[in-house]
């Protein structure tokens, strides 16, 4: 989304293109194949919200949520290698619509 809002307008000035992409891939390349992810912005702030039990009812059935082993190591390495999959296609669709700029 950051980047869409970037190249949106007409007014881009494609002298800029290479920074705009560089910077945006850098960032996904940080959170989604060196995991940082898991310690800022809204994917840490919902590893702290699920690290305590939450209790509640649903059509009078007691549910809950989270827990101190929540979520385990291998539904964190699952959702980091679906992340890591986006992270492969974002940078083909990159090369294919920007083929121009070294990424």
């Amino acid at each position: 989304m950051v980047l869409v809002r970037v190249l949106e307008p007409e007014s881009v000035d494609p002298a800029e293109l290479t920074t705009y992409l560089s910077s945006f891939m850098a960032r996904v390349h940080a959170l989604f194949m060196r995991g940082g992810c898991w310690e800022s912005g809204y994917t840490a702030v919902a590893l702290n919200f699920l690290q305590t039990t939450r209790r509640f009812q649903v059509n009078g059935n007691e549910k809950s949520l989270g827990g101190s082993c929540c979520p385990s190591e291998s539904t964190r390495q699952r959702c980091l290698g679906r992340m890591q999959n986006w992270c492969y296609m974002l940078v083909c669709a990159a090369k294919s619509e920007f083929p121009w700029h070294s990424l």
